[in-house]
């Protein structure tokens, strides 16, 4: 159920509120308690799909609208896995055209995806890319604190409040 921003306002809280491509804003009421996958039914990033993520994972409680469609993995398969597999997938096909692209309840269902069999694996591997994804994430923070120490430098240096000696040495 969607909910308009005046709605929001008086809502405020600390749980997600879901819309087609990522989190909008912060409620204080749940409709879902989960570990799902959002895809976006409309608005999506679908023609971005080898550079922007067209589809995000919520663990626990938040507040999905009517923009996004929640999929759950069946018994045997990982839902890490199938997340994976659809984050950077083509699916351009499967789009109903008009002004604004559209991926229908009955397109998304015919879109293939290879599994291996054996649960075990798809775990195995939706646990090697979940790690790589955390360390890119820590390396990003790191780098954007590099940048602002950097920026904070560059600041103290140009303004002159921070002065540099140069010392030569004699031999």
């Amino acid at each position: 159920m969607p909910l308009n921003e005046a709605q929001r306002a008086q809502m405020q809280g600390d749980i997600p509120y879901c819309g087609a491509n990522g989190v909008l804003d912060h409620v204080n009421d749940f409709v879902i308690d989960d570990d799902i996958i959002l895809m976006a039914e409309d608005g999506g990033y679908f023609d971005e799909y080898e550079t922007r993520p067209i589809a995000y994972r919520m663990i626990g409680k938040c507040w999905v609208n009517n923009h996004a469609h929640i999929l759950k993995a069946k018994l045997g398969y990982d839902q890490g896995f199938l997340f994976y597999s659809l984050v950077h997938k083509d699916i351009l096909r499967f789009l109903a055209s008009g002004t604004r692209a559209k991926l229908n309840k009955s397109e998304m269902n015919k879109i293939e995806m290879f599994f291996p069999t054996d649960e075990t694996e798809q775990t195995a591997i939706a646990t090697v890319l979940s790690d790589m994804d955390a360390e890119i994430e820590a390396l990003e923070q790191r780098r954007a604190k590099t940048r602002d120490l950097k920026q904070a430098m560059m600041q103290e240096l140009l303004t002159g409040k921070t002065r540099l000696v140069n010392v030569e040495t004699h031999a």
